[in-house]
């Protein structure tokens, strides 16, 4: 699989979540988020993809300049939008790319290291991953709502649990 249907397929697990959340329910504060909403968890994640396309248009890849739509985070269905553009816009080639990262402490200064899209799509897609996790303890702590095992859960993750169980049943 492409890291490309991998996103994908992240992106869609998304939607199909929080698809059916009330705008109440998908920006209320969550006491076990920090006070964090589900819908700022997503709209963290989605930034970050957006950051990526307009990198890929001017060379430069800089997460820390995030436009921070607030829209996405106060409605599911905006998010939805979002992720929708998101995810017609993954199919390109890969290209090299700068990341404009830090400043690191207070008198640091923005390092420029070379990267490049696929690299940078598999860090979105990790991120992704790591929100949904949180997303989940979210959507758990303030609904009914039963989500499926893998939601938020790594891919090298699950192959860890499937060789353990696969091991553990070889010696019943």
């Amino acid at each position: 699989m492409s890291i490309q249907s991998a996103v994908k397929e992240l992106l869609a697990q998304l939607t199909s979540t929080i698809g059916p959340l009330p705008d109440k329910t998908y920006c209320s504060a969550i006491q076990q988020l920090s006070g964090a909403s589900i819908g700022q968890h997503v709209r963290h994640s989605l930034d970050m993809f957006v950051c990526l396309q307009i990198g890929l248009e001017t060379g430069f890849v800089n997460y820390e300049k995030r436009e921070r739509n607030p829209a996405i985070e106060r409605s599911a269905h905006a998010a939805i939008e979002s992720i929708d553009s998101i995810a017609h816009s993954l199919e390109l080639l890969n290209r090299d790319l700068v990341l404009e990262s830090g400043p690191f402490g207070p008198a640091g200064s923005h390092q420029l290291i070379m990267t490049n899209y696929f690299r940078e799509l598999l860090y979105n897609l990790e991120h992704l991953v790591h929100h949904m996790a949180l997303i989940r303890i979210g959507i758990e702590s303030s609904t009914a709502m039963v989500l499926p095992a893998d939601f938020g859960v790594a891919a090298s993750t699950l192959r860890y649990r499937e060789a353990v169980a696969t091991s553990a049943d070889s010696f019943k």
